[in-house]
């Protein structure tokens, strides 16, 4: 086992402990360890600012190490040459159990999330099942990830090459991974951030798994990922030294939480300066989104981190106690020290007994707030506080704020405090009428939507309501009668090249092939022959029809030619993809494949969608806002946001509310359709 010289070496050193150790003149050292990851914000921040520096008084100085992985981080535990670590859950279990205790206790959280299994679109995988004679990374043999990946195979009935089956397991480096999943040497990792994201956006991954998904049932999807551990030999021979850690430690966690777009800045800031390069705003932003800072060691996420690792052989042949590894003494660090208080205008309990959809409640609660007011939601849904609330006030331009208490969070809201996302389409009072029968027809009346830069919209609504005729007003094919259509701010004048309208039929041409389909806007553009055909070839690898680039779109199924009008679209590069039902005339089994390859090319390209379905869970699917319309005259009758993680599928359990909710708000309005075709039979 790799912690098995590590021991030795422990022992060896057990005499040799030099933490502590200053003379009159120099200040004494602590020596702290910690990773270059996102789950490790607390350390990067305060290692990149000097943070704790202050905290810690001037006859302390902290000596900083950066490890690239846990277990190399344990091995130097072992050996007596650090004093606290900010580690991994597996590599701190490992390190607990094979020490004995006497190389490690925990004494605070550090972070919770952050990790999820990312696979390879063209690996084949969609489940547990696919992974038999699939190559997996993870960053190294029985850290946290390694341990969570075995694990999560075993519980799945499947083996790793070492045990008979026929999964490959190979840890590596995170740099490497990221460099062999873009050469197609592996087909999936389990990982940290901000290493996921950055397999997403820079490795075109997709999340089968996030991590929290299979921690549901033992701890309502909390795990820790990042814990705060301290030598047993440092904490005996500075206990006032551990308190002030610890103290730092809650204060900087509760910083995080209210400052977040400070603390991105600041990490971001000592990672370039660690690893050379900092990350992609999109990176970090999603990276961030999927780890909660918190104090809270989640003992019960231990436990069972702890049986996956006894399972896997890491922990010897006796089943491990961890009654212990939380160290008993008291450490400031273990609850969070509350940032300064605010009187908030308004409250509102979210609280999973008393509130079924919080979200919801929450929005209702600010639509009575005014620009700077604050509204106070309280809540024991971890989804709230991680997912929806998060993304809801960072599309809105609100400032959150995050307390943590027993049992509770306290979500601090601050209604437009911070800019918002820039706007790509509006509407603004758009009135459209047509001549029918002798009279007018109000198809659209005081149509009034915002649509900001690289959101999915889905509009649904009953037949007739006036969708496509919106879509049609917004391509610049037809104009309101009153109120003002508007991409980025410019009035729309005509259709532009920086829309693209994707339709039904898809609107091939049949003597074409699918490459020269592809390439037809590019060729009226005037682009040269040999790059429109690269680009025609990469959009269609994007779609995955590279093998058909040569066919005819009558030797295409039907699910073939909609990839082809949607490679055809891309191709143009247009800011808005404007798709009017495109998937409606498809079998349900290639609807639902298109549903998934979508939100890949969406989540690759940043495109603003607008997407017209009459189909609710498509849109529930797809959509990161679906807006309801009424029947004639159309207007905006409700506005409902989907947070809920992607890729989604139809089936998603997690979806299945937000569907009924807006089925309930289109339903009287189909009623009213459903009558008048009656009424006019």
């Amino acid at each position: 086992m790799y912690l098995r010289s590590a021991f030795v070496a422990f022992a060896c050193a057990a005499g040799l402990f030099a933490a502590g150790l200053a003379s009159a003149s120099q200040p004494l050292k602590i020596r702290v360890a910690h990773l270059p990851n996102v789950t490790h914000a607390q350390a990067l921040i305060a290692h990149g600012t000097g943070r704790f520096a202050q905290a810690m008084g001037p006859d302390v100085a902290i000596d900083w190490k950066v490890f690239n992985a846990g277990p190399t981080a344990v091995q130097a535990l072992f050996a007596g040459e650090i004093d606290l670590a900010y580690l991994g859950t597996g590599p701190a279990i490992v390190g607990y159990v094979k020490s004995r205790g006497q190389a490690l206790r925990v004494i605070a959280g550090a972070a919770d999330g952050g990790a999820a299994l990312v696979v390879r679109p063209q690996a084949g995988i969609h489940g547990a099942a696919d992974f038999r004679g699939k190559r997996v990374a993870s960053p190294q043999l029985g850290n946290t990830q390694d341990v969570a990946l075995r694990g999560w195979l075993a519980d799945h009935g499947l083996a790793v090459m070492e045990k008979g089956g026929d999964v490959r397991v190979m840890p590596m480096a995170n740099p490497d991974q990221l460099t062999m999943f873009r050469q197609g040497q592996i087909d999936a990792a389990w990982t940290a951030e901000p290493w996921v994201s950055r397999l997403v956006h820079e490795g075109g991954g997709v999340v089968l798994i996030d991590e929290r998904e299979i921690w549901k049932e033992a701890t309502g999807g909390r795990f820790a990922t990042t814990l705060l551990v301290a030598h047993p030999r440092f904490l005996d021979a500075h206990p006032d030294l551990a308190s002030r850690w610890g103290r730092a430690h809650a204060e900087l966690t509760a910083w995080i939480a209210s400052h977040p777009d400070e603390a991105k800045a600041a990490v971001n800031a000592e990672l370039k300066r660690e690893t050379g390069k900092p990350l992609q705003d999109a990176v970090l932003n999603e990276a961030w989104s999927r780890v909660l800072f918190t104090t809270d060691p989640i003992p019960a996420s231990l436990d069972r981190m702890a049986r996956w690792a006894f399972d896997q052989g890491f922990l010897g042949r006796t089943r491990p106690d961890l009654s212990q590894i939380v160290d008993a003494r008291p450490h400031p660090g273990a609850a969070m020290t509350p940032p300064a208080a605010v009187t908030p205008h308004a409250t509102v309990d979210v609280r999973r007994q008393q509130c079924p959809y919080p979200l919801l409640m929450i929005k209702k609660a600010l639509d009575g707030l005014r620009e700077g007011e604050v509204l106070e939601a309280q809540t024991d849904h971890l989804p709230t506080v991680r997912e929806t609330t998060p993304r809801f006030c960072r599309d809105m331009g609100y400032a959150l704020r995050v307390i943590e208490e027993p049992g509770l969070w306290r979500l601090i809201i601050t209604k437009g405090n911070e800019a918002p996302k820039p706007v790509s389409v509006t509407l603004d009072g758009v009135t459209k009428r047509y001549r029918s029968g002798g009279g007018m027809v109000t198809a659209l009346e005081d149509i009034r939507l915002e649509i900001l830069e690289g959101e999915f919209v889905c509009i649904v609504g009953p037949s007739g309501c006036g969708k496509s005729t919106l879509l049609n007003l917004i391509a610049g094919l037809e104009f309101p009668d009153a109120g003002s259509v508007k991409i980025k701010g410019h009035p729309v004048t005509g259709a532009g090249a920086d829309r693209v309208v994707i339709f039904q039929d898809g609107a091939l041409f049949p003597w074409l092939t699918v490459r020269q389909n592809v390439e037809f806007g590019l060729k009226i553009n005037g682009v040269e022959p040999q790059v429109r055909r690269d680009l025609a070839m990469d959009y269609l690898k994007m779609v995955h029809l590279t093998r058909f680039a040569d066919s005819l779109v009558h030797e295409l199924s039907g699910g073939m030619r909609q990839r082809v009008a949607i490679a055809r679209g891309l191709a143009m590069d247009p800011d808005i993809l404007l798709m009017d039902e495109p998937f409606g005339a498809l079998d349900a089994q290639t609807r639902d494949l298109l549903h998934v390859e979508l939100q890949e090319i969406w989540a690759a390209t940043s495109k603003t969608i607008l997407f017209i379905t009459h189909n609710v869970r498509e849109a529930v699917c797809l959509g990161s806002r679906i807006a309801v319309m009424t029947y004639r005259p159309g207007r905006i009758k409700e506005i409902f946001s989907i947070t809920h993680h992607r890729p989604r599928h139809l089936e998603d359990p997690g979806l299945i509310d937000a569907s009924a909710l807006i089925l309930k708000a289109l339903r009287s309005e189909v009623d009213k359709a459903m009558k008048a075709e009656l009424g006019d039979a």
